[in-house]
């Protein structure tokens, strides 16, 4: 049997290993032992925090540490109020919506020649593509001719640039399509969270874009794929906003469409939600890497 990579580590170093952020499936056979012998063990989900303290990794340096893109401090304001000239946004008097495939098409992202199983991973996202972003095409109809202010179809991946134009803005009708944006280009982190930042909301069916959103300040709703791992999901329950996680399956237009308005109507109270989850998220944050200090060589 070999030794994991962080076993090597430590004894090549001497050094001691922690993990943070992580999710966590049922934990069995080696990767227990290598849990119970770090220094520091922090899931980013509750469900994972249950998973590790039934295989017995209970000591005082583990359990809940938010994802690592609570951490993101980056900006790029300079990009952000450029494209929001470019485009006519104005300042939270727009919202962004962000697609997902059912499963990450890694052949069209490193762009290599597809296998048979990527083929399948592709026949499988065309199968489901557009029920998928049913609601949120519905959000987008209503919201412009509701409010008649603006929308940002927006990446987080790289293929989601693509994926944005083909459900989000082209089968939109005319009358809303003129106040619907399509960001044509992906974007780094920084620009993405000062562009956010600047959103009235976020609407994500990918789950690290709600976490920049938050971070900037910005209410953020996400809808989990039936595809997507649900521990991760649950983490936004984690933080104190349960009522921003929800499932796609299911999901309605008209039902997507009252959550948004009612961080319209209410943006104060939005806003509490907000600053209420990042006051928690900081303090995990704190006391998950004073375990980390606690844990390096003197």
């Amino acid at each position: 049997m070999h030794a994991s990579p962080l076993e090597v580590w430590r004894a090549t170093t001497g050094k001691p290993y922690g993990i943070a952020g992580v999710t966590f499936g049922a934990v069995t056979g080696d990767r227990v032992e290598m849990l119970r012998k770090a220094a520091f063990v922090y899931c980013r989900d509750s469900v994972s925090v249950e998973n590790i303290r039934r295989a017995g990794v209970t000591g005082p340096h583990s359990g809940f540490g938010p994802d690592t893109a609570f951490a993101l401090h980056v900006r790029n304001e300079e990009a952000a109020e450029r494209y929001l000239q470019q485009t006519g946004l104005r300042n939270k008097r727009f919202i962004c919506v962000i697609p997902r495939h059912r499963v990450s098409p890694y052949s069209t992202i490193y762009n290599y020649p597809p296998t048979a199983e990527d083929r399948k991973i592709d026949a499988l996202n065309r199968e489901f593509n557009g029920t998928d972003h049913g609601a949120t095409r519905e959000l987008i109809v209503n919201w412009v001719r509701e409010t008649g202010l603006g929308v940002l179809a927006c990446p987080e991946m790289t293929y989601g640039v693509q994926l944005a134009k083909e459900q989000l803005v082209d089968p939109l009708p005319a009358d809303v399509r003129k106040n619907v944006f399509w960001k044509d280009s992906f974007w780094n982190a920084d620009e993405a969270a000062s562009v956010y930042a600047r959103a009235l909301a976020v609407v994500s069916l990918d789950c690290h874009s709600p976490i920049i959103a938050l971070t900037a300040g910005t209410p953020a709703i996400h809808l989990r794929v039936p595809t997507d791992n649900p521990h991760k999901s649950r983490m936004f329950a984690d933080i104190g906003t349960p009522e921003w996680v929800h499932e796609l399956q299911g999901m309605t237009g008209a039902r997507l469409t009252s959550m948004v308005m009612e961080i319209h109507r209410e943006p104060a109270i939005a806003a509490q939600k907000v600053h209420r989850a990042m006051v928690f998220v900081r303090q995990r944050q704190a006391a998950m890497m004073a375990s980390v200090r606690a844990a390096l060589p003197a």
